[in-house]
């Protein structure tokens, strides 16, 4: 959670950068918030389709998300 923190204050100094926002969709993502790590990812999705690394964070997401509701 520490992680999540360090990043939200990077948000306030760097607000729209695409690094931060990975950092942030990454993080949430090992932690387990994988729905909010999702919902980042589908914004993300719409305007930056062609970011590397992005797809395969989003197919992740999807992927423990439906593991958890088994």
């Amino acid at each position: 959670m520490q992680v999540c923190k360090q990043i939200q204050e990077l948000e306030k100094h760097f607000s729209g950068g695409i690094e931060i926002a990975m950092m942030k969709v990454e993080a949430l993502c090992c932690v387990g918030r994988h729905q909010e790590s999702y919902a980042i990812t589908t914004n993300l999705m719409r305007s930056h389709p062609n970011r590397e690394g992005l797809l395969f964070w989003r197919a992740k997401c999807l992927y423990y998300m439906d593991q958890v509701h088994r």
